[in-house]
């Protein structure tokens, strides 16, 4: 059974200059909700609602403004993504965009220009504390390549940049408030409209541009004004205040249940529809789901299926059989069993696992390090969900096998999932690391942290101060991934706030935070985090066997001027027993691909390379791999981000490129097996 609100879809049709073209956005059902029949006492059952609805006008990633005028906020839709409103997509431009966004710099930040009939333009400078105070500029990250081709029209948004130099685009938006096209479209190389307002939200972006305007000067010549100045000068509450950009979900989701004492239904934080059944009693319960975009609740289906409760049957008392007089079995000779050859705990062949990167559906690819073949290829999380793919490789069931662990990116809520290698789902593991609100980000490693010769996970924030938790994993539990983090980290790097990377090493034997033996490793992973974006380059390890970490070393890679931020992995590179630390760059870090020993006071590279040449703007991940299984890294496997159609290579420790996977192309994040140590815990 099926609803769906068409008057108010209806009235905004009618304003269809807002946009060109103007789109119908309606809410579909992709995968109809279907009745479903339980006994009493039943576990709960649970239904992925975001695979049941879709926004299908709207499949780019969708990011709210909150604002101080009428109306409060407004969303925009991001051209990551083809899609309705846009001739091409702007992937670069939206990842410059999302950079901001998800290291918060956005917040509390004004719009500082509004010019009637043309533009309104914020982005570039954070509200004052003081009356008399001029904003100041906000940090800003390296210019963006131009993506022109997109029309300024009324209702989308576009970067500023500097006259004469198309490629200059950092920090500043702007939204056309009328059809600017004749001019914008082919000045300076154009100006990349990146997204477009969606539903009402040119009222509240409209009523920006009715507020007066003053000359502070410079920057500030057509500053929009809030309420009305005092003689002692401009005041913090006089700025039009943009308070936060947000990445959301495109959909909101509301449930209710005919009969809550037969199925209570509830959505939970992550966008599931949990039924609870009685544990007694039989009935029915009529379940409605109501779907409504989030930037407009008018505009909404419904769903709705039927839910059966049965009794449960009557227990029967137990038919005692027959009794037969005893009957004496023959003697037989004694047997010997034969002999059984011990059997071998499988091993996984050595696999690369590669997640999508800003901008590209959340595939996840298993490949076979030898061939290059796919063994599998699975969405790890709902097409929507475009902010990319963390993954790592363990073995968390202690089965010595190794699994798929793939990490939500920027834009949604954060969840860790888990997978088989080809590509089934494991529901019984997975978390939800960090609060419902945090829409930065996840970055994850996997690595034996408490010695039981099962894997656990770690995962930090991509964005923000280096908040790092451990999920020691029992596969014997109900609940294999607690709740609560055994270990946290709350700031790695104290003011930093541009994210943390993650991998697990071990580097020696460690008691109480103290080093034992530099060149034994105990079984034990240390914790190793890499700097994000903003601050110099910096990779701290952790022993993390005490109750409160302890930093047993300190790395100091790449450049001291290079503030593009780290990649971090590990592997056994050279002939020593431990693990050394792999580090790649960001952004316009040459690609640079170093291995640093893993000895604690040694301070000596061993390997430094390019892994890409002709992309070497792009940021780069690198993961060691062990193909025979002799515990040491026979390749360093190379990917890119940011959209790079390198594919998967493989370096040689000594050889240079030895191979590259063409099968695969687009950006993304890598993991390998670490394979020695799984053939050892056999």
């Amino acid at each position: 059974m099926r609803k769906k609100n068409r008057r108010h879809l209806a009235r905004r049709i009618s304003g269809v200059e807002a946009l060109e073209p103007r789109q119908l956005m309606a809410v579909d059902v992709t995968v109809p909700l279907t009745n479903l029949t339980v006994s009493a006492g039943s576990a709960a059952e649970t239904i992925d609602l975001s695979q049941a609805f879709n926004l299908a006008d709207v499949t780019g990633t969708v990011v709210r403004f909150d604002t101080n005028v009428a109306g409060g906020s407004f969303y925009a839709e991001l051209f990551d993504q083809a899609g309705a409103g846009r001739t091409r997509t702007t992937p670069r431009t939206v990842a410059n965009f999302l950079e901001y966004v998800t290291n918060d710099l956005y917040t509390d930040t004004i719009v500082h220009r509004s010019v009637p009939r043309f533009i309104v333009q914020g982005g570039g400078f954070s509200v004052p504390t003081a009356t008399g105070s001029l904003p100041a500029a906000i940090t800003t990250f390296a210019p963006v390549v131009n993506e022109p081709g997109n029309t300024n029209v009324r209702g989308t948004m576009a970067m500023a940049k500097l006259g004469g130099d198309p490629n200059s685009a950092t920090n500043q938006w702007f939204v056309n408030l009328d059809n600017n096209a004749a001019n914008l479209d082919a000045q300076n190389g154009g100006f990349t409209v990146f997204a477009r307002v969606l539903g009402d939200g040119m009222d509240v972006v409209d009523a920006m541009a009715a507020l007066p305007t003053t000359n502070l000067g410079g920057a500030f010549t057509d500053l929009p004004v809030v309420g009305s100045m005092n003689a002692g000068g401009i005041t913090p509450e006089n700025f039009l205040r943009i308070a936060a950009v947000s990445p959301v979900e495109k959909l909101v989701y509301a449930v209710t249940s005919s009969d809550p004492s037969i199925a209570a239904a509830t959505v939970r934080e992550d966008g599931f529809l949990q039924l609870d059944f009685a544990a007694s009693g039989a009935g029915t319960a009529t379940i409605t789901v109501r779907a409504s975009s989030v930037f407009d609740p008018a505009d909404f289906t419904e769903e709705q299926f039927v839910a059966t409760l049965l009794a449960n049957p009557p227990v029967e008392p137990p038919v005692e059989p027959p009794v037969e007089p005893p009957v004496e079995p023959p003697v037989e000779p004694p047997v010997t069993p034969p002999v059984t050859p011990p059997v071998t705990p499988p091993v996984t062949p050595p696999v690369i696992a590669v997640g999508a990167d800003v901008g590209g559906l959340p595939w996840v690819t298993v490949l076979d390090a030898t061939s290059g073949d796919i063994i599998s290829k699975f969405l790890a999380f709902h097409p929507a969900n475009r902010g990319g793919v963390a993954v790592a490789l363990g073995d968390v069931d202690g089965d010595g096998i190794y699994e798929v662990i793939a990490a939500s990116g920027a834009g949604t809520r954060s969840v860790v999932k888990f997978f088989e290698l080809d590509g089934a789902h494991m529901p019984a593991y997975r978390t939800l690391p960090f609060d419902k609100s945090y829409l930065g980000g996840l970055n994850i490693a996997s690595g034996d942290f408490d010695g039981n010769r099962v894997d656990d996970l770690a995962v930090v924030s991509a964005r923000g101060a280096g908040l790092a938790k451990i999920y020691l994993i029992d596969p014997a539990a109900a609940d294999p991934v607690p709740d609560q983090a055994s270990i946290t980290i709350r700031q790695a790097f104290p003011g930093s706030i541009g994210g943390t990377t993650v991998a697990a090493a071990d580097i020696g034997t460690f008691t109480g935070g103290r080093l034992v033996d530099a060149a034994v490793a105990d079984g034990r992973d240390e914790l190793v985090l890499g700097s994000g974006v903003g601050i110099p380059p910096l990779v701290r390890i952790y022993d993390v066997s005490v109750a409160a970490p302890v930093v047993v070393r300190t790395l100091r890679p790449l450049s001291a001027s290079y503030l593009g931020g780290l990649n971090v992995s590990s592997g056994r590179y050279n002939a020593d027993a431990i693990d050394d630390i792999i580090v790649t760059g960001g952004r316009r870090s040459g690609s640079a691909v170093e291995v640093h020993s893993g000895r604690v006071a040694a301070d000596e590279v061993l390997l430094r390379r390019a892994a890409f040449a002709s992309l070497a703007s792009l940021p780069t991940y690198a993961a060691g791999l062990d193909i025979d299984g002799d515990g040491r890294i026979d390749s360093l496997v190379a990917t890119q981000g940011g959209g790079a159609g390198s594919g998967v290579r493989l370096l040689g420790g000594t050889t240079g490129l030895q191979s590259a996977f063409s099968s695969l192309s687009g950006g993304f994040r890598v993991a390998a097996t670490r394979q020695a140590r799984l053939q050892s815990a056999g």
